[in-house]
C-alpha cells in the first residue's frame, strides 16, 4: 500500500515556478563620477567607443588576494645513516639521486669509512 501511494503522490501536477522578477538596473542608466575614482586608473584607461564597455583597474591593489607561484623548493636531502664499529672507526651510508636527463634519474648509494687517527 506505501508503494501505491509513493506512485501517487509522484504522478501529482507541481504548480508552475513563478516568473522571474524584472531587473531594474541597466547600464544605460549609469552616469560618470565627477571625480574619478583613481587616478592611475583614470591615466591608463582609454575612454573607448560610445558602443564599447571599457574596464579598468590596478592589479596592485588585489594582489594580496591573488594566487602566486610557490617559490622554489630546495632538493629533499636524504638521510644519512653512522654507525660506530668502535671507538675511531665509523662507518656511513648515503642516498642520492640525480637528474641525468629528462625522465632519467640516477640513485646513487655513497658508502664511508672513517677511522680518526
Amino acid at each position: 500500500m506505501p508503494l501505491l501511494a509513493a506512485f501517487l503522490l509522484q504522478a501529482a501536477e507541481m504548480p508552475p515556478p513563478p516568473p522571474p522578477e524584472p531587473i531594474d538596473f541597466d547600464l544605460r542608466d549609469v552616469t560618470e563620477p565627477e571625480e574619478p575614482i583613481s587616478t592611475r586608473a583614470a591615466v591608463q584607461c582609454d575612454r573607448g567607443a560610445g558602443d564599447e564597455i571599457v574596464v579598468c583597474g590596478a592589479r596592485d591593489r588585489q594582489a594580496r588576494n591573488r594566487y602566486q607561484p610557490l617559490p622554489a623548493l630546495p632538493e629533499p636531502q636524504l638521510p644519512r645513516a653512522t654507525f660506530g664499529l668502535d671507538e675511531n672507526t665509523t662507518l656511513g651510508a648515503e642516498l642520492e639521486g640525480k637528474v641525468i636527463a629528462p625522465g632519467i634519474v640516477s640513485n646513487r648509494v655513497l658508502i664511508t669509512l672513517r677511522r680518526a687517527f
